[in-house]
């Protein structure tokens, strides 16, 4: 294959990961910042969420750094990857700064939070977020039944 873009070289750390060949999976990310592709959102969500999955937590941390060094907005895509691979690291306080800095939570982002939370016994403030999460969508069904009895 003559050029070989970030579509391609997703396809690839993807296929990796789905066989649990991290080792590959790294490497070929590797080789792609070497080939001077740029890696986007879904490029470091497959990898973060790879090195979640296996309990990698300083590669994880590495990668994090990356995302801003690369310039790649942190969209709900990666926050939530990264919500996920703190919680499962118990890195409690970079989840809530992490959550708490996201514009606008979405229904992702509370079920990745909530289920961290709990894994690390935090059951109170998993219920709380639970609460939170309900009122949050209560209001957002109230402002667009609002909206529409206006219309």
């Amino acid at each position: 294959m003559p050029e070989r873009d970030c579509v391609l070289w997703d396809m690839m750390v993807d296929g990796c990961k789905k066989i649990w060949d991290k080792k590959n999976a790294i490497w070929l990310f590797r080789s792609m910042r070497m080939s001077q592709v740029k890696p986007n959102s879904v490029s470091f969500t497959t990898v973060l969420s790879l090195s979640s999955d296996v309990g990698m937590l300083n590669y994880g941390t590495q990668l994090h750094g990356l995302v801003f060094k690369c310039g790649v907005d942190v969209d709900a895509l990666v926050a939530n990857t990264l919500v996920s691979l703190y919680s499962k690291s118990q890195c409690l306080s970079d989840v809530s700064k992490l959550f708490s800095s996201m514009p606008q939570n979405d229904l992702v982002a509370w079920n990745s939070m909530i289920p961290g939370c709990v894994q690390n016994g935090l059951y109170q403030e998993a219920l709380d977020l639970f609460y939170r999460m309900h009122i949050m969508a209560l209001n957002q069904i109230l402002l667009h039944s609002l909206v529409f009895f206006l219309l």
